[in-house]
Order: C-alpha cells, then structure tokens, then sequence
C-alpha cells in the first residue's frame, strides 16, 4: 500500500518552501514571529467564537496551552485580540487584517508556482476536494475537530488552484491527526504521556532527559513527563532499565494496534477514488513535490 500520509505530508512541505518565507517575511514587517502569529490565526479560524486557553488546549493537546497565554496577551496589546471576561478573547478587525495580510503573501507566492500543467493541477485539486468531501462525511472517526477546524480556514474559490491544492493537503493532513486521536483516545491516557509513548516506541529517545530535550517546544514542565514515564510503567507498556525506558511486548502490541487503528480510519474515505485515480493522484502528488523542490534550490 502507498503511503499516503507521508507523500501528503512531503507535498504540502515542498509548497511550504515557497510560501514559508514569504509568510516570515509579512509577520516580520508586522513586528511579530510567525510562530506567535499561529495564535492569532487560530482565534480567526474560531471567529465568532471567543477563544481559550481551554480552547487551545483541545486544538493542540500535546503542547502545554500556557505558554499561549503570553501571545495572546501581546495580540491583545497591539488591538489584535480584545479582552473578554473569563480569560476568554476574540479577534478584532486589525487583528484579522493582520493574519490576512500574511495569508495573502502566501496565496501570492504560491500562484506563480506551476509544478503540473492547468490541466493536471485542477484533476489533482478535484480528487483531493472529493477525498476531504468524504472525509467530512465518514462516519469514522466520529469526532474530526481538526478537519472541520482546517475547513474553516479555506480561502475560497478565487484564490489559484494551486492554493485549493494546498488548502485539501492541510485538511487531509487534519483528518490524519483526527484518525490517529481516535485510535489512542480509548487508552485512556493523556496527550503528553502518548507522545512519550510514541518516541520511546520509534526509538526517537530512551530516557527522561533526550525525552525533554526532544519536546522541549512543547512547553511542559519535566515532571509532566518523568510522571508519563512512571505511568507506561505502571500500565506495563514500558519497562525501566538502569534510568533507560525499553517498550515491552505488552506496549509494543498497543501501539502497533494504535497504528492499524489510524491506518483503518484515515483509509476509510479512500473508496472514493477508483484505483485509477489513485494512482493518478500519487503520481501528480509526487511529481509537483519533486518540482517545487528543485526549484527551491
């Protein structure tokens, strides 16, 4: 079978060569990072919506949501985000202007990039739109928060085609993350402690340190993760040896179970598309990403 989380995955990267610096580079004629600016996109994408801390949380559960608070409050200071009660904030119309006027230098960048012909780019854009069509519509996973998030960033209809494109490779790779936290969700374990879960399985760390050093970004505190250590260990998942963590038997039959989880929800949708097509789609995929990287050079 094609991997076709990684070959997504590798297209929306080799287009991220091209917009991403001209995305650094509005952020930074606003005087601000585009990492600090995600948050301000997030309150957008939630527009009528107030959002929170709590918010956050639940939109990215592996990274400790306070560390937004900090960017939220320099959002609020220069009239981007107005302060509600609760703790809670929302997107004023200079904050909205400033997240699209960085969106628009990526759609900008982007629409004079021609890695397939007219014709090959709009039959790629209408397989991926009928794939997230069905993504939508499946009936797993039941909860699909990240898609239904990633939708409501849509540009539209009047950007390039090659934005739409990108656009349906962001709510595949949404509906990815949604397929694979439905299938660790019935463990019962929280995010933090998964993701330990998850790189001590990939052999990515072995113990508490090249574990912090690894998720330092995520903002949590090393007692947040030494904590997840002792609660594999508990659950019998994972074994200590000498201050080393090893997966068990027990463990790796989990988290391979978690895989066949992922792979069965994230496929669900793929009937859609005739094995024809796939494969029409595959070799387009492959050959924009192989394009957009050599000219990125």
């Amino acid at each position: 079978m094609n991997d076709w989380p990684e070959l997504i995955q590798e297209s929306q990267a080799s287009l991220q060569l091209h917009y991403g610096p001209a995305m650094e580079q509005a952020a930074g004629t606003l005087g601000v990072s585009l990492r600090n600016l995600r948050v301000l996109w997030l309150t957008m994408i939630y527009d009528p919506d107030p959002i929170s801390t709590s918010v956050i949380q639940h939109q990215t559960p592996y990274t400790n949501a306070g560390i937004f608070i900090p960017r939220l409050d320099e959002a609020a200071q220069r009239g981007w985000l107005s302060t509600l009660p609760g703790d809670v904030y929302q997107i004023t119309s200079q904050g909205r202007a400033a997240v699209e006027s960085v969106l628009s230098a990526a759609y900008d960048s982007m629409a004079g990039l021609t890695p397939l012909s007219n014709s090959d780019l709009m039959q790629t854009r209408n397989y991926l739109w009928r794939l997230v069509e069905r993504c939508l519509q499946i009936d797993a996973p039941t909860i699909k928060h990240n898609l239904l998030m990633s939708r409501r960033g849509d540009p539209g209809e009047h950007v390039a085609e090659i934005v739409r494109v990108e656009q349906f490779l962001t709510d595949l790779n949404a509906f990815r993350d949604d397929a694979h936290l439905a299938a660790w969700d019935i463990y019962h374990v929280n995010a933090p402690t998964w993701e330990v879960f998850t790189l001590l399985w990939r052999g990515e760390a072995t113990n508490l340190d090249e574990l912090c050093e690894s998720l330092a970004e995520r903002g949590h505190l090393r007692s947040t993760y030494a904590a997840a250590l002792q609660g594999l260990v508990r659950r019998g998942w994972v074994m200590e040896v000498g201050g080393d963590y090893q997966i068990t038997r027990s463990g790796e039959t989990i988290r391979l179970a978690a895989e066949v989880a992922t792979d069965r929800n994230f496929y669900g949708p793929w009937d859609t598309l005739a094995a024809n097509e796939q494969d029409y789609l595959w070799t387009s995929l492959d050959r924009m990403g192989n394009v957009l990287r050599s000219i990125a050079k």
